[in-house]
């Protein structure tokens, strides 16, 4: 036994070195290519190869041409005599990049797995969204289906063609590409960080900590006393140490900021001529830095390499002339499009700079790795709803295992044969009727709760430190709406906080990775969506994107019609979506009442049916997310193999409920399997309903009027027969059990 273990004890060491040497080999590439590239852009500017004239030159005359934005991993290989190809990596500079978007006409985009994990593949998305620039998309494979902010871009704001035939026959471009097949490989090695090749890790932990926490980039205008400004009264509390500023020379700043963990981006009115700025730019692509760009108010970021650099990030505006404006609340600040009463710039561009130190001040960040274990997440979470469905533990590890010997390209085979016969199925949601209350005998008070960030728990994060969407979430409501709004949004998202709604909504959380991104993820985690209309909305790209990538998810969404807009001059897109017949509630009185898809409210309105207007949004906000159902289809998202076990368990989950004892929940009515855990798959009330006689009825743990209606904190199923039960004590009623 003790040689067995030497044995296994020597192989695990060979194992582990040869990794090693993998990964070394690798960075040492990394490392190479970034060294490369910072000089083959450094001879571009200083031989006048590159155009930076004033930085942001105009377009000369109209775009024109076509170009195709693929994945260079992607597993068929493009070609082309007449359209440029463009790839995450080519043209490798901001520059070369933002000069073929800035001047193509349309872009055809190819779109795979391994785009979905590409930063810089995002980034250009969110460019050619920002340039106004259509875009006609489509998938490489049958089984794949995009996500998050590549979706969205794709198919709320481009138009969106299910396979490349559809696309080529419509654009009449079927002779100008060829695409041929290239071998599949079973893992892209994508190390995010360069690292030394040939040091060992006490090394390298000690080069990590030797590195200066800030490097200030800025130009020799009003940027330098910016950073001046913020080093001494604004970052100065989250005590960072060793800060350097741009010396203004090329070859130092380089070392610097390969030598620096967060670099703050300073954007003035000289940023975008300065080569300067623009190789720290470059500099922070290929060395893989953290980034935090400031920008000075009034300031253009224009359409050229400045945009591109920072296409879909959250960055600060700051005024040099009044930097007392920075401890002021963004809600004093009539200039300010935040309306936030509890936090200040300053506060906010500290908690930044702290989060993107804890992310900077890991060693490696291996994005395969981390989509990898997305990718165990989204199967872990398959296998419980399967096993809650009655299959057993064993029958769905051998599942997963049987699937695990295929090789990559047989994964990919059976993966496009299974999904070429499937057609995605979109479940149905309740129509505006069965949102609404019934109508009450006694009106109900509206309570009115005046709250601040400080005083709840935020939402959680939709993204990981990385950026990357967290699997699994399920919100019961997303706010939409236009800036200009944000002070009533801010108070809807209190109150129904205080109903116990589950809430996502952009200002009271963090924001991670690319902003677009997260905007997807919330949508797609979402039961619902609450959409703020007004006559700014219907004018804004972003909510047109968000309220468009929410209708091919076919989301249900309630439409509140805030007070000043016009119903009868509503925009077309959005009377598309609405439909007809629309009806809006409340119904005006001698009116005859229709029937409609979404619930459309009149936000004048202080009541519907003697229920106030906020709680008839989080009835019907709890009702869409009670019917959400189980995944019923498999995961597109992911790789291959992801899809096929994904596939393979909703098979056998449904095989196993025929034959496993399902019971319906005493509560929702939905089957459950009862030995198995059924954690927060149900809904219950909290706490007790009272009134109903001298005053109207609610729930007092959500103020929700319907005693049958779902519950509003999570639980599990239940078969035990429930019972309406009088506490004669204090006159109130509760489910006994609840």
């Amino acid at each position: 036994q003790e040689q067995e273990q030497e044995q296994e004890q020597e192989q695990e060491q060979e194992e582990f070195s040869d990794h090693q040497h993998q990964e070394d080999c690798t960075e040492a590439k990394a490392k190479s290519r970034a060294m490369q590239d910072i000089q083959e852009l450094k001879e571009e500017i200083l031989s006048q190869k590159t155009s930076i004239q004033r930085g942001e030159s105009q377009l000369n005359g109209e775009r024109k041409g076509t170009i195709l934005l693929c994945h260079s991993g992607c597993r068929v290989r493009v070609q082309s005599s007449r359209y440029q190809i463009v790839t995450e990596k080519s043209p490798n500079t901001l520059s070369g990049r933002s000069e073929v978007f800035r001047h193509a006409a349309r872009c055809i985009v190819l779109v795979d797995y391994n785009a979905m994990k590409s930063v810089d593949f995002e980034a250009s998305l969110s460019f050619l969204k920002l340039l106004k620039i259509p875009v006609f998309a489509t998938k490489l494979d049958p089984y794949f289906s995009p996500t998050g902010s590549v979706a969205a871009i794709c198919k709320a704001y481009g138009t969106w063609f299910n396979s490349w035939d559809e696309l080529a026959k419509e654009l009449d471009v079927a002779s100008s590409f060829t695409l041929e097949a290239t071998d599949i490989v079973d893992q892209e090695n994508s190390v995010e960080e360069v690292k030394s090749a040939d040091s060992t890790d006490s090394e390298r932990n000690e080069e990590l900590e030797q590195r200066h926490d800030l490097f200030f980039s800025t130009c020799e205008d009003e940027g330098t006393f910016i950073a001046k400004h913020l080093e001494q009264e604004v970052l100065a509390k989250g005590s960072f140490a060793h800060v350097q500023k741009s010396t203004g020379h090329m070859d130092r700043d380089m070392d610097l900021i390969k030598r620096s963990k967060l670099i703050v981006f300073i954007v003035t009115g000289g940023t975008t001529s300065s080569s300067v700025q623009l190789i720290h730019l470059e500099a922070v692509r290929s060395y893989k830095r953290q980034l935090l760009p400031i920008k000075r108010e009034g300031v253009a970021l224009g359409d050229g390499w400045l945009s591109l650099a920072l296409a879909g990030k959250l960055y600060y505006e700051i005024d040099p002339s009044n930097l007392g404006k920075l401890g002021v609340p963004f809600k004093e600040n009539a200039d300010s499009p935040i309306r936030i009463a509890d936090s200040t710039p300053a506060i906010e561009m500290l908690r930044a700079a702290q989060s993107l130190m804890l992310l900077a001040n890991r060693k490696v960040i291996d994005y395969d790795h981390l989509f990898q274990q997305r990718n165990e997440q989204i199967i872990s979470i398959y296998k419980q709803e399967a096993l809650s469905a009655g299959l057993k533990d064993v029958e769905a590890d051998k599942i997963c295992e049987d699937l695990d010997r295929l090789s990559a390209s047989n994964a990919m085979e059976d993966a496009n044969t299974a999904a070429s016969g499937e057609v995605e199925q979109s479940s149905s949601f309740l129509n505006a009727e069965e949102l609404l209350p019934t109508q009450q005998a006694l009106q109900m008070s509206d309570i009115h709760y005046t709250l601040t960030r400080t005083e709840h728990v935020p939402p959680q994060d939709v993204c990981d430190e990385f950026g990357i969407p967290i699997p699994g979430l399920m919100f019961d409501l997303m706010i939409s709406y236009e800036w200009g709004s944000q002070e009533r949004a801010i108070d809807y998202y209190f109150q129904l906080r205080m109903q116990n709604v589950k809430i996502w909504f952009d200002v009271m959380g963090s924001m991670q990775g690319n902003m677009n991104s997260a905007m997807a993820a919330a949508v797609e985690s979402a039961a619902c969506l609450l959409v703020l209309l007004s006559d700014r909305y219907e004018k804004s790209i972003n909510c047109r994107l968000e309220l468009e990538y929410a209708v091919s998810l076919n989301k249900p969404i309630v439409f509140l019609l805030l007070p000043g807009y016009d119903v009868r001059s509503m925009a077309t897109w959005i009377s598309k979506i609405i439909g007809e017949p629309m009806q809006v509630q409340p119904v005006p009185e001698g009116s005859t009442e229709v029937s409609s898809k979404y619930l459309v409210l009149q936000g004048s309105a202080s009541s519907l049916r003697g229920v106030p207007l906020q709680n008839v949004i989080a009835t019907a906000a709890r009702r869409l997310a009670q019917q959400r159902s189980s995944r019923t289809s498999p995961c597109r998202d992911a790789t291959p193999l992801v899809f096929l076990k994904t596939r393979a368990l909703i098979s056998a989950a449904k095989t196993a409920s025929e034959t496993s004892g399902m019971v319906a929940c005493s509560r929702c009515q939905v089957q459950f399997n009862p030995l198995v855990s059924s954690e927060g798959k149900c809904r219950k009330h909290t706490s007790y309903f009272m009134g109903g006689t001298i005053i109207a009825g609610r729930w007092v743990c959500c103020n929700d009027n319907d005693k049958d209606g779902p519950g509003c904190s999570p639980c599990s199923h239940t078969a035990d027969t429930r019972t309406w039960t009088l506490n004669r004590d204090y006159g109130t009623y509760t489910w006994e059990p609840a």
